[in-house]
């Protein structure tokens, strides 16, 4: 991990591009062979279950409802790294406030001791309405992703995407960019939308779109909740089982 922290910024966009193109050639290929691809699952149970932490009236809680401007909120969870892009979301941000003024954004996010950190830091602060709340236990996590209207990740390499499929679990729409294996978790105009890579402009109409269209948003998290259960772990496990015994033909 700390090698990769040093290497230049072109080069490790350079290995993103490439092992983006290695996954959607990998998929081609195994489509093309009949193979099925394995996938990580959420727990969907722990999502669902957030209905029930709604009720309790714990100070935390509390603390966080009171917090969170429910009506024009976006939250984004993953590690303060340049590949997540948060860069990126920050300036389709500022431009979200340009046209929505009473819109806030909740980072969450370990902050690493480094520059792009600290360009985090200070943009966050020039920008205002931006919340850098670091690491939370996952408890919280689940809280914020109940008590806002929208999951936004500027990313532009990950290798599942596992904050969108826990967002969709706990039926939040996403924004997001079209690469890598987003699309394969995101589903472009039914559970979300997704932009060109770095297309910040198209990122935050995107935003602008789904903040101002109660009715579409909703509409979009119905089937977030629907399409996070083919990720259930007691899914994904009776479809790895499966998938086995069909390529070995033997009962396991």
């Amino acid at each position: 991990f700390r090698r990769v922290l040093f290497r230049s910024a072109m080069f490790a966009e350079l290995e993103n591009d490439i092992r983006s193109e290695r996954i959607k050639a990998g998929m081609q290929v195994a489509k093309h062979k009949g193979i099925k691809i394995g996938r990580p699952g959420v727990p969907l149970e722990v999502s669902e279950s957030v209905r029930l932490y709604a009720s309790f009236t714990t100070d935390s809680i509390s603390t966080i409802y009171n917090h969170v401007d429910k009506k024009m909120s976006r939250a984004t969870v993953g590690r303060i790294v340049k590949h997540k892009g948060v860069d990126l979301l920050l300036n389709a941000f500022e431009l979200v406030l340009g046209k929505i003024p009473k819109a806030h954004l909740y980072i969450i996010g370990k902050f690493d001791n480094d520059d792009y950190s600290e360009l985090v830091k200070q943009r966050a602060g020039e920008i205002g309405n931006v919340h850098l709340l670091g690491h939370l236990p996952v408890e919280d996590v689940i809280l914020y992703y109940k008590s806002t209207n929208l999951f936004t990740c500027a990313s532009i390499y990950e290798g599942f995407g596992m904050p969108f499929m826990e967002a969709q679990a706990s039926g939040l729409p996403c924004v997001g960019f079209n690469t890598a294996s987003i699309p394969e978790v995101v589903i472009d105009n039914e559970t979300g939308i997704l932009v060109k890579t770095k297309d910040t402009k198209a990122f935050s109409e995107a935003v602008i779109e789904l903040l101002s269209n109660n009715k579409k948003r909703e509409q979009f998290g119905k089937k977030a909740i629907e399409h996070a259960r083919d990720y259930d772990w007691a899914e994904i496990t009776k479809k790895l089982y499966k998938e086995y015994h069909r390529i070995f033909n033997c009962e396991l």
